[in-house]
């Protein structure tokens, strides 16, 4: 099946939890330059949506696509309607939807383009990615678990590290389950994404600040691609120092 499919790079400066951000240094270049540089390197359909103009001077400046959008946009999602509205205008086919968060730095290739390898199924309306971590891994406050059933649909997301174990049972670290983190880069078809602009917040999507539950409320499902290959968000400045220790943020150097 062929598909047509854009990267949609949603991104705004007045984070509340790390205003800035999107401009933020990393190893010399802004974040959000090096999210569309990664992004840039798969595919030549890639575009910033944002309600800045800082970021969209700095985005033209580099020779990138950058479109202006609402600052009335509650989440990423929505921005990224808005902006693929605006291609279809400028008469791009797309059938899907590629939407790697502002904040993803170490986005990597394979990221993407398993996500979109799994819209070759007819069944899949959304998709997103999620990698194992042993039992015994720490998980930072920032992290996202998430549960899937056998067929690797979403059950559940959650801001804690889900399963849980029983309490007062003895811990045998060997038979420890293997959590599953998720990395919040997503897919949609064209289709969803305007239905999921319709539906109205959920409950549990307000109670953990997480807005892929409102497709799972709504009775839809999100296909959990696996991967191997870690990539880090940087949520807040406490993500990013934890970050600068690490050699993945070396290399780029």
């Amino acid at each position: 099946m062929n598909l047509n499919w854009v990267i949609i790079i949603p991104a705004r400066y007045q984070s509340t939890r790390f205003p800035g951000k999107a401009m933020v240094d990393i190893a010399g270049v802004p974040m959000i330059g090096r999210v569309y540089q990664a992004c840039i390197r798969v595919h030549p359909h890639v575009f910033v949506a944002t309600d800045e103009q800082i970021i969209y001077n700095y985005i033209k400046n580099i020779g990138g696509h950058a479109i202006m959008t609402s600052t009335s946009h509650q989440n990423g999602t929505s921005r990224c309607l808005e902006a693929a509205d605006y291609l279809l205008h400028e008469d791009y086919q797309i059938d899907v939807v590629i939407n790697v968060q502002g904040d993803e730095p170490f986005i990597e290739e394979d990221h993407i383009l398993s996500i979109v390898e799994a819209f070759q199924s007819d069944q899949v309306s959304m998709a997103s990615l999620m990698i194992s971590l042993p039992g015994t891994t720490a998980m930072s406050h920032t992290d996202v678990c998430v549960v899937a059933d056998k067929n690797n649909n979403a059950l559940y997301f959650s801001r804690t590290k889900i399963p849980t174990l029983p309490f007062n049972e003895e811990v045998n670290h060997e038979a420890l389950p293997r959590w599953y983190k998720h990395i919040g880069t997503y897919g949609y078809r064209l289709t969803a994404l305007r239905e999921y602009v319709t539906l109205s917040p959920t409950p549990l999507e307000k109670i953990e600040k997480l807005e892929q539950l409102r497709w799972l409320e709504h009775g839809h499902q999100i296909r959990m691609v696996r991967t191997s290959i870690p990539s880090y968000s940087i949520d807040t400045p406490q993500d990013l120092d934890r970050l600068k220790n690490m050699s993945l943020y070396n290399e780029l150097l």
